[in-house]
């Protein structure tokens, strides 16, 4: 019986979890001046902590995929280095070599790498 009662608790904190994660939808795609990329912005929606830093209210994270002019991926976060940022950091400038996404970070056009601070 006790060992029941366990594998119970334990399915349940699995299921938590599971529905717990933090998910992310197509927020806005931007094209860039030329046509040749696209970038995609993705928001987290579903869970919020119950509480956070007074810098993190009212804003979720976000991440960004660049793609090219057919649609094909070539550049997207990896579970390790996410580049992730807050939606309210969100400023979009294309230069002729990068994209900036915030303020600092932005994506090499040249090699296709993540720069994140």
């Amino acid at each position: 019986m006790k060992k029941k009662i366990i594998f119970i608790f334990l399915l349940l904190i699995i299921v938590f979890i599971y529905l717990s994660r933090s998910k992310y939808i197509p927020r806005k795609t931007y094209a860039s001046p030329n046509s040749e990329y696209i970038l995609e912005v993705y928001e987290e929606t579903g869970y919020k902590p119950f509480f956070s830093l007074v810098s993190e209210q009212g804003f979720a994270k976000a991440y960004v995929v660049l793609k090219n002019k057919q649609g094909k991926v070539l550049l997207e976060p990896h579970w390790y280095a996410s580049c992730d940022f807050l939606i309210g950091d969100l400023m979009i400038d294309w230069d002729e070599n990068r994209v900036y996404f915030t303020k600092f970070n932005y994506i090499d056009l040249k090699n296709y790498t993540f720069s994140c601070f």
